[in-house]
């Protein structure tokens, strides 16, 4: 083999095998390292669009278009608590395929309730809601339940609770 094969060859394995690493990254959004989100909890930007966006999907007929959704599960794939991250929760849709449908995560206990909303990514096999993060200033110790619930034109639904440990 000549050099200039060698050459050429060894630079289209290497562009194989980065292509590659980014695509695997890209359908496996559950597996974002935490505190890579991107999402501006502290944000209100983007809140009289999702209303007014809310106010369209649903209508006067909520009721009834609601019913008419497609039942998922939300699975809480990973969760926990640090005084620097906060409290952290990463989960996936599955039984769904579509982008930019509404991941909540909610935080509760005794009868405070901590919110934060991420859109929805697919994959090659369901809905990606990835990590959604919540400061650590929101909390005060005790225990706390997650839950994850999903929301888009197609589906509705809600994941299992957790509890988290706040020290």
């Amino acid at each position: 083999m000549s050099k200039k094969s060698l050459l050429i060859t060894t630079v289209v394995l290497i562009a194989a095998v980065l292509a590659y690493a980014g695509y695997n990254r890209h359908i496996q959004n559950d597996k974002t390292p935490i505190g890579t989100t991107g999402v501006d909890i502290n944000s209100t930007a983007g809140m009289e669009e999702d209303k007014k966006a809310s106010a369209d999907q649903f209508g006067s007929n909520s009721q009834a278009q609601m019913a008419s959704k497609k039942k998922v599960t939300p699975i809480i794939t990973a969760y926990g608590y640090t005084a620097a991250g906060g409290v952290e929760v990463g989960s996936r849709v599955p039984g769904i395929i579509e982008n930019g449908g509404t991941c909540t995560l909610v935080v509760e206990k005794d009868g405070k309730q901590i919110t934060q909303t991420k859109k929805s990514t697919d994959n090659v096999s369901e809905t990606s809601c990835g990590f959604i993060s919540i400061t650590a200033d929101k909390f005060s110790s005790g225990t706390w339940t997650a839950q994850v619930n999903y929301s888009s034109k197609k589906a509705r639904g809600s994941s299992e609770s957790v509890n988290i440990e706040i020290n």
